[in-house]
């Protein structure tokens, strides 16, 4: 059985996660990747916990991104999506030709595709899509690259369980080193 301390911990990571997912399908810039694997480098239950955070605070964005598209902002909103760091308007018209010739099943490649997920939200939200079959299919496109990360990272921790927990605070400055290095790249080589 869990102690009270055990399950404020899942709680923690819960909320964390679920906020950084709510927050990057509007308008935060860094993925939920984060966290994910941070989380379950050190922990593998508490990193389960922050990936359904981070699909659910997902939903939950998506879902609000959508109805404010649909309901307010109209087409305005793909040339706002423009003001979020890491989204250029390249972006915004693959997104849309991608949601054109492939429909909900783009969903399933926005994960890879480099283009965040709200862009494809927006795309969907204009192009009249069901927003319960968006927000449905939301749940398996954003798993499969969390489950990546997660499964990377948990998989690292539990076979150097013991070095990672001597050197918490080199293996924390590895990780963001990492990121880092790869936003840097991501970054520097988005489609203009």
């Amino acid at each position: 059985m869990k102690t009270a301390a055990q399950l404020r911990k899942y709680k923690k990571s819960l909320i964390i996660g679920f906020l950084w997912g709510f927050a990057e399908s509007l308008f935060f810039f860094l993925v939920p990747d984060i966290v994910i694997g941070f989380i379950a480098l050190f922990s593998y239950s508490q990193g389960l916990a922050a990936l359904a955070g981070s699909i659910i605070g997902g939903v939950c964005g998506g879902a609000f991104l959508y109805l404010l598209i649909h309901l307010l902002l109209g087409p305005e909103s793909l040339h706002l999506l423009t003001f979020v760091p890491a989204i250029t308007p390249l972006m915004v018209v693959n997104a849309g030709t991608s949601v054109h010739h492939w429909g909900l099943l783009s969903l399933f490649y926005a994960p890879f595709s480099g283009i965040p997920y709200k862009v494809y939200v927006a795309q969907l939200s204009l192009q009249g899509y069901s927003p319960f079959l968006v927000l449905f299919l939301t749940i398996p496109s954003r798993i499969t690259r969390f489950a990546l990360v997660y499964c990377a990272s948990a998989g690292t921790g539990l076979i150097l369980k013991n070095n990672i927990q001597k050197y918490k605070i080199y293996w924390g400055i590895l990780y963001f080193s990492f990121w880092t290095i790869y936003m840097i790249h991501y970054w520097s080589n988005l489609p203009r």
